[in-house]
């Protein structure tokens, strides 16, 4: 069996940037060399886009935030988003969160993945380390959620402060699904056994373990995929 390497891969998953965010140019999105960011250090939105509505739109482009607690607190009450008000959260970029969107599973962590949000045309919208550092996190009033939503919500969270356009990047479902399935097969190549995701894996190499983003200006980014739980 062949593998891609490094090279075909990164050409491949900017081939199916380009095709879900049309605007963006294959020059301008070429750096001159890799730019490497690990996912746990960023903050993750999933936004898979309404009827009517393309990917590109469904990205999160705000640069001001001002999320309160009750913000924070009546959209976990309300996922379904009935008013139509709901406050767009976050989550940190680890294994729950690839666990909660349903594109990782760990035989050791119970997690109900929640529907629809690990689509190819899923919009993926990442802060990175540039602009966690400019945010302050705002978290629900717990005395309002029971224990079973507190559980189903684990780590979401709203947020505070002002970001700049290139404290954004920008990818599909697609890109982090090629990604998973590339490791899984150098993964199994490796082990000869299906793989799984603990505390002791981490999907580190350009080969078995990035996708690309988009960042604000149109730069290439490579996101490798933390397995470690944060």
């Amino acid at each position: 069996m062949n593998f891609i390497n490094s090279g075909q891969f990164f050409k491949l998953v900017l081939v199916l940037e380009l095709f879900f965010h049309p605007t963006l140019s294959a020059e301008s999105a070429l750096p001159s060399s890799p730019i490497v960011i690990q996912t746990s250090d960023c903050f993750v939105r999933f936004q898979t886009p309404l009827a009517g509505q393309t990917t590109d739109n469904a990205f999160i482009r705000a640069l001001s935030w001002a999320n309160t607690v009750q913000d924070v607190t009546s959209t976990i009450q309300d996922f379904s988003n009935i008013g139509g008000n709901n406050a767009q959260l976050w989550r940190a970029g680890n294994l729950l969160t690839w666990m909660y969107a349903g594109y990782m599973s760990c035989s050791s962590i119970p997690m109900i993945p929640q529907d629809g949000l690990n689509l190819p045309q899923t919009a993926v919208t990442i802060i990175l380390p540039s602009g966690v550092a400019k945010l302050q996190i705002i978290g629900p009033d717990i005395s309002e959620l029971d224990q079973t939503t507190l559980r189903a919500v684990r780590g979401i969270f709203g947020l505070q402060g002002t970001l700049l356009p290139v404290d954004y990047a920008y990818c599909t479902g697609a890109s982090i699904k090629g990604a998973i399935i590339d490791w899984q097969v150098e993964v199994g190549r490796r082990f000869s056994q299906p793989p799984d995701f603990d505390a002791s894996t981490t999907l580190h190499t350009p080969s078995d373990g990035y996708f690309l983003a988009v960042r604000g200006d149109g730069v290439a980014v490579h996101m490798v995929m933390d397995g470690l739980v944060t």
